[in-house]
């Protein structure tokens, strides 16, 4: 059975304005309209991802956000709640290599924190791009001991970190780090953390390779993980599940290795990207080009497809007739479906086909457009009411004309 998901839209034009905080000791009551993070004006930033359940967000970013002189690609961190409860600046800078490093990702205040690096930032002489871990990070106190993780001959890369405990990671690699013979690509790859520690092993490919899973040995791309490490959901051409059904085309899989099965989640005509696990983890949203419902879309459409139900539902959660939808990003409970999104559709009726927005979707209060033909960046980062996103806007009114992390709170756009 399948179901169709009703709108109550809000049709809201958001004012490129600081909106006055509250009394109210709740951070989305104090926290403005929108926030710009650094000052720095210029660089490139991306890669933006708030930790498990806290407001400290992780970024990478070349511009010189601390006037140290920085100009290489390093990683960032941002502490919401210092920022907007006790007005501290409260940006910190994690890496100082002088190579990229890239794509952090971590449990909750950053305890477990994992990102990918071209710099040799243990003095071993390691090359290529590759994954580090901290798993006793002090964020505040700028105290980030790394491990190695890869040693492979190829770039690593694209690193997730389980939110519940840290104890495993999923990451990308263009290497053949388990010795399996996987024709050249990007392959996925599942660490189990306490085996690596308590190993020998000084970086993947070691002797037995202790803690290391290959996912799948077909290609495979845009994975995303559970909250205990336990599923990988994902994308390949490849006949992953061995069901012959749409190979070629970009279909997405779960891996689950609690229960040892490969399930393939999407049999389309066309390609399906960026799946990611609701906050409840019980359901997977993605978007897809293939008309999944039979209902004559011909644009990229978001899906939620519920993983309890036997059989499985799939719902369809945007219906643009003039434009895309992509990138869902997840800022929901475990009992509210909730999600950001980009789409160049016009959704709410008020905007010409084409332009690129942001857009809120909330089960229990509907869909609202959060920004009005402003430059975004692709990336798109959620975590309760708040949307963390790039753009060279002027969104606080400060005649900002470059390349800007912000962050949105969607909270006061829904209030009467």
């Amino acid at each position: 059975m399948t179901f169709r998901v009703r709108w109550r839209v809000t049709s809201t034009l958001v004012a490129l304005a600081m909106l006055t905080a509250s009394q109210s000791a709740a951070l989305h009551r104090n926290a403005p309209l929108f926030l710009q993070v650094g000052e720095a004006g210029g660089g490139a930033t991306g890669g933006m991802r708030f930790s498990a359940s806290s407001n400290l967000l992780f970024f990478h970013s070349d511009a010189d956000l601390l006037a140290n002189g920085n100009a290489t690609t390093q990683i960032f961190a941002f502490d919401l709640a210092s920022r907007v409860k006790r007005e501290q600046h409260a940006l910190y800078q994690l890496t100082s290599g002088n190579a990229p490093s890239r794509a952090p990702a971590a449990t909750k205040r950053g305890r477990v924190l994992a990102f990918d690096s071209e710099a040799d930032l243990l003095g071993n002489g390691g090359t290529g791009r590759q994954i580090f871990v901290s798993t006793r990070a002090k964020i505040v106190r700028g105290v980030v001991p790394l491990v190695q993780v890869t040693r492979g001959s190829a770039d690593s890369f694209g690193v997730l970190v389980s939110p519940r405990r840290g104890r495993t990671l999923v990451f990308s690699s263009h290497a053949d780090l388990s010795g399996a013979g996987v024709p050249a690509g990007a392959h996925l790859y599942r660490v189990s953390l306490p085996t690596l520690e308590r190993s020998e092993c000084d970086g993947y490919p070691c002797l037995g390779n202790p803690g290391l899973d290959l996912i799948t040995p077909f290609s495979a791309t845009h994975p995303d993980i559970d909250r205990k490490g336990e599923r990988v959901v994902f994308t390949s051409r490849g006949d992953v599940a061995g069901t012959g059904c749409g190979v070629g085309i970009s279909q997405v899989f779960l891996r689950d290795f609690r229960a040892g099965s490969i399930q393939q989640l999407t049999c389309g005509a066309a390609d399906s990207r960026h799946p990611v696990f609701t906050r409840s983890y019980h359901g997977v949203l993605f978007e897809s080009d293939a008309d999944l419902l039979g209902n004559g879309s011909t644009h990229t459409q978001i899906f939620q497809l519920n993983l309890r139900r036997d059989p499985r539902t799939l719902t369809q959660m945007t219906f643009g007739t003039d434009g895309d939808s992509t990138r869902p990003a997840p800022n929901g409970t475990r009992r509210k479906i909730r999600f950001f999104f980009h789409s160049t559709a016009s959704l709410t009726g008020d905007t010409s086909p084409g332009s690129d927005n942001l857009y809120q979707f909330d089960e229990s209060r509907g869909l609202i457009r959060l920004t009005d033909g402003q430059t975004l960046g692709t990336d798109v980062a959620g975590q309760y009411t708040f949307a963390a996103f790039t753009s060279d806007a002027d969104l606080v009114g400060n005649g900002n004309a470059s390349s800007q992390l912000f962050i949105l709170n969607s909270y006061p756009l829904y209030e009467p």
